[in-house]
């Protein structure tokens, strides 16, 4: 009896080890309904609350030439306005995963351009179907990355330099997406986006690539 009581108490020692460390190394979900904060069917979009239109066109337009190079595919960009007041950046042929989630970043604080911030941007992974709400990581200095939420509710952060994903610890508010219904066409642009970018760079499926809160630096 003393054999199997000892036993027994391993076991549960065993089992409270086992449930810490997987409070420390796996983000636990946020919500088991969070696919309802999500309109699964909208396409990929760009919300700017803050910024003129002229200045959100000139942050487009600046990171496009940065991001264009050989063998590029110009992709059309369309700014318009929300009933609600801000700006909206919507894309007619999907935006490949990279320019996308680094696009998010840029007009988050565009160099040498005043007053565009306020950056949330919702993508659908083409691999996954899986949706993701990001927005800039405040909280981080080197301003290389982004912090979100998946549609199947769990927190995540994106690496900017390969958009490297990875479930993390929550660092922002998980708030419902806002539906685009009507909105009020003020431009249209391109982007191009070379081959490379399209096709292999980074993550391009935007899939989970890393380990739970890995540390990017």
């Amino acid at each position: 009896m003393k054999i199997v009581a000892s036993l027994l108490g391993i076991v549960a020692v065993l089992a409270v080890v086992g449930w810490f460390l997987r409070t420390r190394t796996s983000p636990s979900p946020v919500s088991d309904g969070a696919s309802q904060a999500f309109v699964l069917s909208q396409e990929d979009w760009i919300r700017v609350q803050s910024g003129l239109p002229e200045s959100v066109q000139s942050a487009i337009t600046s990171y496009g030439e940065v991001l264009a190079g050989e063998d590029s595919q110009d992709f059309p960009v369309v700014l318009s306005r929300h009933r609600d007041g801000y700006l909206v950046l919507t894309f007619p042929e999907k935006l490949p995963a990279y320019p996308f989630v680094n696009l998010i970043g840029w007009l988050g604080a565009p160099p040498g351009i005043e007053g565009v911030s306020g950056t949330t941007g919702w993508f659908t992974s083409p691999a996954t179907g899986i949706r993701y709400v990001l927005e800039p990581d405040n909280s981080n200095p080197l301003g290389d990355t982004l912090v979100g939420y998946s549609s199947t509710g769990e927190s995540v952060e994106v690496y900017q330099p390969d958009i490297g994903l990875c479930l993390s610890a929550p660092k922002s508010r998980l708030e419902p997406e806002p539906r685009l219904g009507q909105l009020e066409e003020i431009s249209r642009t391109k982007i191009r986006v070379p081959l490379e970018v399209r096709k292999s760079f980074g993550n391009p499926q935007f899939v989970i690539t890393h380990p739970p809160n890995t540390q990017w630096h």
